[in-house]
């Protein structure tokens, strides 16, 4: 048996998907709700670092136990007959589309209520969606990207308040001072970020 087809019998690359998928969804609502609440900023990216450090060890019990009607037990003490892996497998790939369709959501409502002014959001959505219209008709491509997407990847963290992304985008493209007015800052990181 090759080890492709191992990994396979045991649902290892299932929990894989599972695990990233679930992973994915945690960090999506911690960076939702954890800036609701006042928490510092080290506390989403030691959440990353713990989900990140938690994959392999996931991985390795995956391999090495196997889910039985009577219990986890190890893999080498269940007899391939009495296997119940490929009905598992099935349970967790219901899960891991239940949990893709849970990001998706999640990423559709943050897109519409991650601004707090609903007249701007609606001006915003009317010309993103004329932008994404023209560059579609001329086969040129085009990405969306939330706030909190943005903040994320100039300062690493999605709750970063204006003054942290003028900074930061003064310091990665060198400036002497940070960018005025804050429209500006928040156009430039938009143009790192995609």
């Amino acid at each position: 048996m090759t080890l492709l087809a191992e990994l396979q019998r045991r649902n290892v690359l299932r929990m894989a998907g599972l695990y990233l998928v679930g992973a994915w969804l945690v960090v999506q609502v911690a960076s939702t709700v954890l800036p609701l609440v006042g928490t510092p900023a080290w506390v989403p990216r030691a959440l990353v670092v713990l989900l990140a450090i938690g994959f392999v060890p996931t991985l390795v019990f995956s391999w090495v136990y196997e889910l039985t009607p009577e219990g986890i037990k190890r893999d080498a003490e269940v007899a391939p007959e009495r296997s119940i892996g490929s009905q598992t497998g099935r349970r967790m790939d219901r899960l891991i589309v239940v949990g893709l369709v849970a990001v998706i959501a999640l990423m559709a409502v943050e897109r519409v209520f991650s601004q707090h002014n609903r007249q701007s959001v609606m001006g915003t959505a009317q010309a993103s969606g004329i932008a994404l219209l023209i560059a579609g008709e001329r086969g040129m491509s085009a990405s969306t990207h939330t706030p909190t997407e943005v903040k994320a990847a100039v300062t690493g963290y999605g709750a970063a308040d204006k003054r942290q992304v003028q900074t930061m985008i003064a310091r990665i493209l060198r400036l002497d001072e940070v960018p005025q007015p804050a429209d500006a800052a928040d156009a430039l990181a938009l143009a790192l970020c995609h």
